[in-house]
């Protein structure tokens, strides 16, 4: 016989730390809208220049990136947990595109807006991910 209440607790940890992955993602992306925001209050059109969201994104993808290395090496959370939390955020991007998109087909449009929201969130976590893999066993 095995402890239920033991396997119930373990459970809702891996679930804690699979959303606070997530959580992790959403403040990097938050602050690095409110870094842009600053800057373009000091420096009118720096980051916030019309419909170009490339380098509030590559400051997003930084944050991410740095934020998903402490979070995997420094804190010693399991890759397994680290892509859970991944997954968490890409049926978030994916509800968000169609929500916002007001079509629930998969299409052509919904593909180039997932692949460009992954290249600056979901790439520099999986970076993350394995940089702090390779730096525990080496």
């Amino acid at each position: 016989m095995t402890n239920q209440g033991a396997q119930d607790r373990l459970r809702r940890g891996w679930l804690a730390r699979v959303l606070g992955g997530a959580i992790l993602i959403v403040a990097a992306a938050v602050a690095a809208y409110l870094i842009a925001n600053v800057v373009d209050l000091v420096r009118p059109g720096t980051l916030l220049r019309s419909r170009g969201t490339r380098p509030t994104a590559l400051i997003a993808a930084v944050l991410i990136a740095i934020v998903g290395f402490w979070w995997s090496f420094v804190r010693r959370h399991a890759w397994t947990e680290m892509l859970a939390s991944l997954v968490v955020i890409e049926v978030l991007v994916g509800a968000l595109i169609v929500l916002f998109s007001a079509s629930p087909a998969l299409d052509s449009f919904f593909l180039d807006w997932f692949l460009g929201v992954n290249l600056y969130v979901g790439l520099p976590w999986l970076i993350a991910i394995g940089v702090s893999v390779i730096l525990r066993r080496g």
